[in-house]
């Protein structure tokens, strides 16, 4: 049996195969997160792990299976393997000239 929490786990792993990051996200994976020209960072903290910032490539209207797929690069690139639960995005700027919205992840554990 099945349950609602399933779903998004099945496509992720689909779209990936080997996964790390978990779908908390209380919306439709399908749906369009965020309208607009959008990037998603992910900080690096060298407490969590070895790695980098990650900054995700610059797309148009998200969907929120698109962003579980750049966090999940994102985990592996920073290397914070405890953060694995993408739970939302917040924005933190626009760059002015041309207009991408950058969005920070919020992950949990």
């Amino acid at each position: 049996m099945s349950n609602f929490w399933d779903k998004p786990h099945k496509e992720l792993e689909a779209r990936l195969g080997k996964r790390i990051v978990f779908y908390s996200v209380d919306e439709d994976m399908n749906d369009v997160a965020i309208e607009g020209t959008v990037q998603v960072t992910m900080p690096h903290d060298g407490y969590w792990g070895e790695g980098k910032d990650y900054i995700s490539p610059v797309v148009v209207n998200p969907t929120w299976l698109q962003l579980a797929v750049f966090a999940n690069e994102g985990i592996n690139v920073t290397g914070d393997k405890h953060h694995v639960f993408f739970e939302n995005v917040r924005c933190v700027g626009i760059e002015l000239i041309t207009g991408v919205q950058t969005y920070r992840f919020i992950m949990g554990s």
